[in-house]
């Protein structure tokens, strides 16, 4: 469990502050805490922060006893992290930003206790409303599968999220940052597009089909290709021809549950199969 993982890390950190004191042996007391994975990294100015869906949602996070089991129902409280100027307000675990745009690209960061164990912080962006989602670069991607059985990856599959202002704000169009954006394959020629085949990854080969762009308002995903589970038999291929399997991968963004304009931004990758190496 991934809430368990974090609450482990930082576990090192808690026994030495525990060191002077005995540890809480009582299954019913907190010795750690961990935020569930936010519902988005960043909260929309003057807006609330919402999930995947686009319904307002609240931060969550869970205590932990001595042996790492959770403890159920035991209440959190949450708090922003003192600074001079907040770019939004906390109540009950749901965040809303402020309207004023000089608090674009400000962050938020809340920690969460419990039974006075404190999380480490959880950072929130506030950014812009997102609305357009664009092509970057080329959609169409020629993926050459090694005659190996390595786990190679395709060219990048990039988009940009930009927000375009209306008055009273700058004519100027202008990115959306710290945004989720999600990629899917949606099929493919052969008619296979199963995970043990094809998948999304980051550029460390992990299923990743979520990527949060950048401060250019950026983001992009690759392929990720067995070839020992290419749909084709290979006596019926000539290695390094035209190719064999077109699979078609579709970037989204959404804002308050509907897709913004221009989503889905849909990728065109032809795979062909490398010639093997000559003896």
């Amino acid at each position: 469990m991934k809430i368990r993982r974090a609450a482990f890390a930082a576990m090192a950190l808690i026994v030495a502050a525990w060191s002077c004191t005995k540890l809480p042996s009582d299954p019913g007391t907190p010795f750690s805490i961990a935020f569930r994975r936010a519902p988005s990294p960043s909260v929309v100015l003057g807006d609330v922060m919402r999930d995947s869906t686009g319904q307002p949602a609240r931060l969550q996070a869970f205590a932990f006893n001595l042996r790492g089991d959770t403890i159920r129902d035991f209440p959190v409280t949450y708090f922003l992290v003192a600074k001079d100027s907040q770019p939004g307000k906390l109540e009950d675990g749901l965040i809303t930003a402020f309207s004023d745009t000089a608090y674009i690209d400000d962050t938020l960061r809340v920690v969460a206790v419990a039974g006075g164990v404190q999380s480490t912080p959880l950072r929130i962006v506030v950014t812009l409303k997102p609305d357009a989602l664009v092509l970057v670069g080329t959609d169409t991607v020629r993926f050459l599968l090694p005659a190996a059985d390595t786990l190679p990856l395709s060219a990048s599959m990039s988009v940009r999220l930009r927000h375009t202002p209306i008055a009273p704000e700058s004519a100027q169009d202008t990115v959306v940052s710290a945004y989720e954006v999600r990629y899917r394959v949606v099929g493919s020629s052969s008619g296979i597009a199963d995970s043990s085949y094809v998948t999304i990854a980051d550029g460390s080969r992990r299923f990743a089909p979520i990527d949060t762009t950048d401060a250019n308002g950026g983001a992009s995903r690759q392929l990720r290709v067995r070839r020992t589970k290419y749909p084709y038999p290979y006596d019926t291929i000539t290695p390094g021809t035209s190719a064999v399997d077109t699979i078609h991968v579709d970037a989204t963004a959404s804002y308050m549950g509907t897709a913004v304009a221009g989503s889905p931004v849909r990728f065109k990758v032809l795979v062909t199969l490398a010639k093997p190496p000559t003896s």
